[in-house]
């Protein structure tokens, strides 16, 4: 597999390549590298240095350390190198525009980044980062700061980022933000903030100084209350709190059917009430139309609240016996985690229902399962796939599949090929390399001898994680019963919290049928909305040891909103 490291002219912006040039071989001179020598020669001004083949020589003999005399790079990207040390050196590099850390290993950052004060884009995603330094206060230019997945427990100090447009702190373990950290007139322009998954359990009240904001997301913390206060962010577009133990029903139910403007319109009007109330002493009328106000609100919460259904069985049908996911051995060095489940009796006939459902999987590719690198899911049409399921590993030419979207089958090795030339014409094409849709998932299976796939009972591929599924077991408006997947390379327990998150969505898109079932036990003022059918499937290996089952019974007890998980047949 090649390695990319890409040099554009210093005649533009950070992120123009019009003059780039590809080197798609790293070299082996262990003592400079050949990249730096070109770079040091022209007038080059955008480095990228990323991959397996320069993580394992920088292994063996450390950076060029004349990438630090560049003086004229204002883009450098130096990620996916296993870097645990930065070297204080990078403070020489004063005219950096764009700089790139993501996929390293670093647990802190040298002082000395603080001398880059032209920065306007600073990634440090997907590091071991707890701290940030001090000097970072400096580089007042940047207009985007990603930190998502690290292991930040604070927010980094914003008074100075006054032209700050987009934050994301994402999959870190921050347990709160701050009023301080955000009650700042210095935020004006801040338009993005990503504080998905994380620890939170409360938000600030006020938000009033962040005019600008248009995207906040704080899904999958432990937030109990969406504060009213978030009505003053009056460009407020994009609101998300999904995954979160929300304890005012009608704002969830809100949140599930995705009617932002409707929960702008709520917060505001929670936020109206409010300030009158804080007002007091405005008199006796004023007093009683606020407590009518309150007992208008009370009534309205005391309508039927209504109960989504899980109806968990081992089988659905008298004829059917419970499927089995059959675990090989070959899986173990390759992607040795998976589990599988039946969803039955969904309703995709509505119109764009099944197109929600796809886009609620890519959205979770994105957020729970981390673009793929820690999960990934498929779901198939359960007509097409007979009998059990066989997970194994093979070498790419023996595994034949028809990819989604597809007409044609081709085998795994030819697939990737394509996919490998064609990301690379992506990149040449848009002078950029950055790429997207499939083409970003390629490195998952890079440097691989084997890999995975997933097999029915008729030895047809179905399946090829993490890159693709079969277009013969495609879903269509008329299907009812899916067969889901979550395969990854990291452990059992992300399949099963990217297993839930799935289900939850499901639940959201209102996909189970309206059902009458009097075996549902519900409390007073309860009634079922939609009913959502599960059949555990079970994974074992060759010998029918279990390996494991879902929805077992410690599965779906942390979803959010009203949802009764009813287990029959046990």
């Amino acid at each position: 597999m090649s390695t990319d490291v890409s040099t554009a002219s210093s005649a533009g912006t950070a992120t123009t390549a019009a003059t780039a040039a590809t080197v798609t071989k790293a070299s082996t001179d262990v003592t400079t590298w050949p990249e730096i020598s070109e770079m040091k020669e022209s007038s080059k001004c955008e480095l990228v240095i990323s991959g397996a083949e320069f993580a394992e020589r920088i292994h063996r003999s450390g950076l060029d350390m004349r990438l630090f005399s560049l003086k004229a790079v204002n883009f450098l990207e130096l990620s996916k190198l296993e870097l645990s040390v930065l070297p204080k050196e990078i403070g020489l590099l004063v005219n950096l525009l764009h700089f790139n850390l993501q996929h390293n290993r670093l647990q802190t950052i040298p002082e000395e980044i603080g001398r880059l004060k032209k920065l306007r884009m600073l990634d440090m995603s997907r590091n071991e980062l707890t701290t940030l330094p001090a000097s970072m206060v400096k580089l007042t230019q940047l207009d985007l700061l990603n930190l998502s997945f690290n292991q930040m427990e604070s927010v980094v100090a914003l008074a100075s980022f006054e032209h700050l447009t987009h934050l994301d702190m994402s999959f870190n373990r921050l347990k709160a933000l701050p009023e301080e950290a955000l009650n700042l007139a210095s935020l004006s322009r801040l338009s993005v903030l990503l504080v998905q998954s994380n620890q939170l359990e409360t938000l600030p009240e006020k938000w009033d100084h962040l005019a600008s904001l248009k995207t906040l997301n704080v899904s999958q913390n432990q937030l109990k209350v969406i504060p009213c206060g978030l009505a003053d962010c009056t460009k407020l577009k994009e609101l998300d709190f999904n995954h979160n133990p929300i304890e005012d029903n009608r704002l969830y139910k809100l949140m599930q059917q995705n009617k932002q403007k409707a929960m702008y319109d709520y917060l505001e009007k929670q936020l109206k009430l409010s300030n009158e109330s804080k007002k007091g002493g405005a008199g006796g009328d004023k007093k009683k139309k606020n407590k009518k106000k309150q007992r208008n609100t009370a009534s309205e919460s005391e309508e039927p609240v209504l109960i989504d259904v899980i109806r968990i069985q081992k089988s659905f049908g008298e004829q059917q016996q419970p499927r089995k996911v059959i675990i090989d051995e070959s899986t173990r060095n390759v992607r040795p985690y998976i589990l599988c489940c039946i969803a039955r009796n969904l309703d995709l006939t509505q119109e764009g229902k099944l197109k929600k459902f796809l886009s609620a999987q890519t959205r979770l590719h994105e957020d729970i399962c981390q673009r793929r690198q820690a999960a990934t899911m498929a779901t198939h049409d359960l007509r097409h796939v007979p009998g059990d399921v066989q997970y194994l590993a093979d070498e790419p030419e023996r595994i034949e599949l028809t990819p989604l979207g597809r007409k044609k089958a081709v085998t795994a090795k030819v697939f990737y090929e394509e996919l490998v030339a064609e990301a690379e014409s992506q990149r040449k094409e848009k002078k950029r390399n950055q790429l997207t849709g499939i083409h970003k998932y390629l490195e998952l299976l890079q440097g691989k001898d084997k890999f995975p796939a997933l097999i029915d009972s008729e030895k047809n591929v179905i399946s090829f994680p993490p890159i693709s599924n079969s277009d013969r077991t495609k879903m269509s408006a008329d299907t009812t019963d899916i067969l889901i997947e979550v395969t990854s390379s990291l452990n059992l327990a992300q399949c099963q919290r990217t297993m839930d998150a799935l289900v939850e969505a499901m639940l959201q898109l209102d996909l189970g049928k309206t059902v009458t079932d009097s075996t549902i036990e519900l409390d007073e003022g309860e009634q079922v909305r939609s009913v959502l059918d599960l059949e555990p499937v079970r994974c074992e290996d060759v010998q029918g040891n279990l390996r494991g089952v879902y929805p077992s019974r410690v599965d779906l007890q942390e979803l959010a909103g009203n949802i009764r998980v009813v287990r029959q047949d046990e």
